[in-house]
């Protein structure tokens, strides 16, 4: 079996039935995953193994569970964009993409451990969101969910559908992509003990995310405006993306001015 990782180019994949760890499909048949996919961010691979060899079917397995978490997880970041959103977006919206995101990537994230186990050491699963930096997905996915932690409404949300009832304390949302509680079962477990493990081997992810919706975006022409930096003494030193900047600041019009000043107030601050 060729050794190299799997990368991503930001073509489009079409496809999404995915198979989960146990046999059961992620809740999408293939008619409705394919439909879904039209609006996915482009993800795809480069083809090492020989087509119908284990390495090539885990891989397409894998690319197919990706593309159909990335394509949840956009959802509720455009869904929860917006500074007011907090407030105004409905709760069974916001409860049926947590589910989505939280199952799909349980998913994906088996997918990439059966994938894995072709190889005899570590290997990243290098793969490209469109407008996204290229990242290993199992080390993205540690904090692709710590944006929701800066929302307090969100948050009790959260711990009210996810804990049990009666439950006193919050549900810690930093470096918890499945949300789980104290008591993860023996498969959230599995996949948890596979992210440390991917972080020990090749360390935590590097690039910086948005604060406000989790985006990684791609490197720019001109290296501050990938992320731009809240001045606000306050404001622990957050990042925002293009788009979360566009969504509370006015559009191009807006963004185009934030890039320009020398000091700029985010709209948290604000």
């Amino acid at each position: 079996l060729d050794n190299s990782p799997v990368r991503a180019n930001g073509a489009r994949v079409a496809g999404s039935d995915v198979a989960g760890s146990q046999g059961a499909e992620c809740p999408e048949s293939r008619t409705g995953a394919d439909s879904r996919a039209q609006s996915a961010p482009g993800i795809t691979f480069e083809r090492r193994g020989a087509a119908g060899t284990i390495e090539a079917v885990l891989e397409r397995a894998a690319l197919d569970s990706v593309v159909l978490r990335e394509d949840y997880l956009t959802e509720l970041r455009v869904l929860l964009r917006p500074f007011k959103a907090d407030l105004a977006v409905k709760e069974e919206e916001v409860i049926r993409l947590l589910n989505k995101v939280r199952q799909c990537t349980l998913e994906a994230v088996s997918a990439v451990i059966k994938w894995a186990g072709c190889f005899i050491s570590p290997r990243p699963f290098l793969f490209r969101a469109q407008g996204q930096a290229e990242v290993d997905f199992l080390l993205g996915v540690v904090s692709s969910m710590d944006f929701l932690k800066l929302r307090p409404r969100i948050s009790s949300l959260i711990t009210k559908h996810f804990l049990p009832q009666g439950t006193c304390h919050e549900l810690p949302l930093e470096r918890n992509p499945l949300l789980l509680g104290s008591r993860p079962n023996l498969l959230e477990n599995e996949a948890m003990v596979a992210l440390a493990e991917q972080e020990q081997a090749f360390g935590p992810l590097k690039q910086r995310r948005c604060s406000w919706c989790g985006l990684c975006p791609a490197p720019s022409t001109y290296e501050a405006q990938s992320l731009v930096m809240c001045s606000d003494a306050l404001c622990e030193r957050r990042r925002f993306c293009e788009p979360c900047i566009r969504a509370n600041c006015g559009g191009r019009h807006g963004y185009n001015l934030v890039i320009g000043a020398k000091s700029w107030s985010c709209f948290i601050c604000v």
